[in-house]
């Protein structure tokens, strides 16, 4: 019989951590599971409460997310990028796009809000060839890289 009288889930963002999903004993098993949308957090924990009311924390967990909910368009390009990217918060993003060589052609940054939404990024004035579009900053919780022709 397990010890346990209840598991939650939390995730959180720079430690501030927020109850996901929980489970309320009792628990006839060692195993037990607990599913959640893996976008909403980039950190998760377990917070364990025993019959006896005492309070443990597992090891956080980093989640790697490689941002599903982003979307570029067209490649060859000819005059803009279109970036289509979902967020669970609003931020700035900053791009920059490469040559092959690794230099910097361009560099921005724009603010985005919660939701979707589509960004333009204008690349009328760059020779033709191979780049790279790199974003990075919140609310993405990875960089972003985009090979592309123009």
């Amino acid at each position: 019989a397990s010890t346990l009288s209840h598991v939650v889930l939390e995730g959180g963002n720079e430690g501030n951590f927020q109850t996901v999903s929980s489970l309320h004993g009792p628990f006839r098993s060692n195993e037990i599971s607990i599913a959640t949308n893996a976008n909403s957090y980039s950190n998760y924990r377990l917070k364990l409460t025993s019959h006896a009311g005492v309070v443990s924390y597992s090891q956080e967990i980093r989640v790697n997310s490689q941002n599903p909910s982003v979307l570029f368009w067209p490649n060859p390009v000819s005059d803009k990028i279109f970036v289509k990217i979902k967020t669970i918060s609003k931020g700035k993003l900053s791009y920059s796009i490469l040559n092959p060589q690794g230099q910097e052609i361009i560099k921005s940054a724009i603010e985005v809000n919660n939701g979707e939404q589509t960004i333009s990024i204008p690349v009328k004035d760059i020779h033709h060839g191979i780049y790279y579009l790199k974003m990075t900053g919140h609310p993405l919780l990875q960089e972003i890289s985009f090979r592309f022709i123009k």
